[in-house]
């Protein structure tokens, strides 16, 4: 006499006619039934623990498992772009573009496996890809395969059981106070230390003069240790004249290929206000006049954005323009490969000399560290004294 089948085991039959085994789970709280199929009947048994094993863990049997481009795509929509910045939005978007998809998109989500995500990391490294950006792709990748999870999905998160490339300990470069002065004396066109180049015609000529339009930028990114962003998108009502400030709450950024102006910093710490040296405040004077001159030229085809920094049309300038300025600078200066990002680390290490580390995390926009230290703000007259300080000495001549 067969053996009576236990309540909640499922049914198993075999199709003469079809010539395969088939399975049909217990039925669910919903009333649905699952039904496997398979040539042999181990196979359709191993099909049906592993089933059950999910439907054990509450993962949804029914949902369409998506590949990693698909529900990407989710992510980015549906998490990512509701709870993040428009930047983060588009910084994350772009990782999957051009790093996560191309190798691991068309995998379903239920077949990644910690192999995969490890020879995907691998291949990434092997193409010569910095630490830093593999983390950062990896980082992306976990994030949205957390989500699956949550979603159940999948019952783990692959991305969980990789090694990851070591970070390379680069410390930015910085410059030396000389090498500062140098750079302000090339942004504002008394040096430029450029070769004469030859021609076709063997004609030797000099290089075409590097625009000084940017020069304010400069001195306020090194004088103030501002990120390139925060600088570009400082406006003349960020200005107080009488107090000789400037509140920094904005920044220029690109996203979806857009240069924008946001109407936030990086962090909530990097909203501030910063004192300005009086010298600093008349090259801001001058710079006002000439763009006043520039607007009236321009007349109604100017974009009046009310920015400090703009093109020749009045809108933002875009950080790749400044990019592009900075490093034909450099040559000017005679100075090797340096970011722009390390004039805010070369601001802070000369600082370094002349005041307290609270008082140089509170001009650079840092979150405080310790519970005292969010107690004890630092004054604008302390901040003063040391920005005021750094200034006269970077603009000082040789």
């Amino acid at each position: 006499m067969p053996k009576r089948r236990a309540h909640g085991e499922g049914t198993l039959s075999y199709d003469e006619k079809r010539k395969r085994w088939f399975y049909y789970l217990p039925r669910d709280e919903t009333g649905a039934r699952q039904r496997i199929s398979g040539k042999t009947r181990a196979e359709v048994l191993a099909k049906a623990e592993e089933l059950k094993a999910k439907r054990a863990q509450g993962l949804d049997l029914d949902a369409k498992q998506p590949t990693i481009a698909q529900f990407s795509e989710v992510w980015l929509r549906d998490v990512v772009k509701r709870t993040r910045r428009a930047s983060t939005h588009d910084s994350y978007e772009q990782m999957f573009r051009l790093y996560i998809n191309p190798r691991l998109g068309k995998i379903r989500l239920d077949k990644l496996t910690a192999a995969r995500v490890q020879g995907w990391i691998n291949m990434l490294v092997d193409a010569g890809h910095r630490a830093a950006t593999v983390r950062n792709a990896y980082l992306r990748l976990r994030g949205m395969l957390d989500v699956a999870v949550r979603y159940r999905l999948i019952n783990a998160n692959p991305a969980k059981e990789v090694d990851l490339p070591p970070l390379t300990n680069d410390r930015p470069r910085v410059l030396s106070l000389a090498e500062a002065r140098v750079l302000l004396r090339a942004a504002d066109g008394t040096l430029d230390l450029r070769t004469p180049y030859t021609t076709k015609n063997r004609r030797t000529k000099k290089q075409p003069k590097l625009g000084t339009r940017y020069a304010l930028v400069y001195h306020l990114l090194l004088a103030l240790g501002l990120r390139r962003g925060e600088g570009l998108g400082l406006s003349w009502d960020d200005l107080d004249w009488e107090a000789g400030t400037v509140q920094v709450r904005r920044q220029v950024q690109v996203v979806n290929m857009k240069v924008v102006v946001s109407e936030y910093t990086k962090t909530d710490a990097g909203r501030r206000t910063l004192p300005l040296a009086p010298a600093l405040l008349e090259r801001l004077r001058a710079y006002r006049l000439n763009q006043e001159e520039e607007r009236a030229l321009m007349g109604p085809g100017w974009n009046e954005r009310g920015l400090i920094f703009v093109a020749e049309t009045g809108a933002p300038v875009g950080p790749s323009n400044l990019a592009r300025h900075y490093r034909v600078l450099l040559v000017c200066a005679g100075l090797g490969p340096l970011r722009l990002h390390d004039l805010r680390h070369t601001c802070a290490t000369l600082l370094g000399e002349r005041t307290s580390d609270r008082v140089i995390a509170a001009i650079l926009g840092h979150t405080p560290g310790t519970v005292t230290a969010r107690y004890a703000k630092v004054t604008l007259t302390q901040m003063r004294a040391a920005l005021e300080e750094l200034y006269q000495e970077v603009t000082a001549a040789d």
